[in-house]
């Protein structure tokens, strides 16, 4: 399992991505701009 944090600005695409990882068994962080990116990193 990884810890990933998807970086999408198009909300659609970003919650396809995001279900498919989770089914997957991994573990999402979402979010939808560069700064807010760099927020969850900090």
């Amino acid at each position: 399992m990884y810890h990933i944090l998807l970086v999408e600005d198009d909300q659609d695409l970003s919650t396809i991505t995001h279900m498919n990882l989770a089914r997957a068994g991994h573990k999402v962080d979402d979010a939808f701009s560069c700064a807010q990116a760099e927020t969850l990193l900090s």
